[in-house]
Parts: C-alpha cells; sequence; structure tokens
C-alpha cells in the first residue's frame, strides 16, 4: 500500500525547524491514514539528518543532528564517522505496554570532529 511516507517525511521535517515535530507529525499521519486497512499492521521507522555549523572559538564546528522514530517495538541506529574511534550503536524500544498504535521519537547530536 502506497502512503509516500518518504516523500512526506522530508517534506515535513525539511519545512520544521524541530525533527521531533516533523517525526511526529509523520508518523501520527501515518498511524491514521486512511489508505491502510484497519487490521493491517502499520510498521514504519525514518531516520532524519541534518548537518548542524556552528563556531567555536573563532573556528567553524561541523555535527549532524540525528532523529529517528519508529512504529515498530524496536529499531536499531548505528553510525560512525572518522572522528569516532568505534561505531555507535543505539537500541531504541518502544515501552511493551504500549497500544500498537503508538510511535517512538528520539534522536543525537553525532560530533564530527574529535575534541582535543
Amino acid at each position: 500500500m502506497v502512503t509516500m511516507l518518504s516523500r512526506t517525511s522530508c517534506e515535513t521535517c525539511i519545512s520544521t525547524p524541530d525533527f521531533t515535530d516533523g517525526l511526529s507529525s509523520t508518523l501520527k499521519g501515518f498511524l491514521d491514514s486512511p489508505l491502510i486497512p484497519g487490521e493491517q499492521e502499520r510498521a514504519a521507522g525514518l531516520i532524519c539528518l541534518r548537518v548542524v555549523d556552528w563556531i567555536e572559538e573563532g573556528e567553524v564546528q561541523r555535527d549532524v543532528e540525528l532523529s529517528w522514530g519508529h512504529t515498530t517495538p524496536s529499531m536499531v541506529v548505528a553510525h560512525v564517522t572518522l572522528a569516532d574511534p568505534d561505531p555507535a550503536v543505539v537500541i531504541s524500544r518502544k515501552d511493551p505496554c504500549a497500544e500498537p498504535s503508538t510511535f517512538l521519537i528520539s534522536g543525537a547530536l553525532v560530533k564530527l570532529t574529535r575534541e582535543s
């Protein structure tokens, strides 16, 4: 069943300063979509990335805002940069008692430069 979830997610995140709001809006719309039959499982996971530039001590620093959301019981997010000695892995889990029609939103700031 086509819901254009990826496109909707991208458009919402681009137009929303806060990824949390954008992902929440997108996943709520997905869960409430009339395009998916009522009894069908509504499983989705989304990841959004945004480059964040900032100035520290006169030098431009660059990080990545990494946000994710999912309707599934769990989702694994992993990332690595040249500044990381090891990959970082996050296992995102919804409360086991949560209703199937709920979602979880989370995120992290990924440092692209290693601190001295």
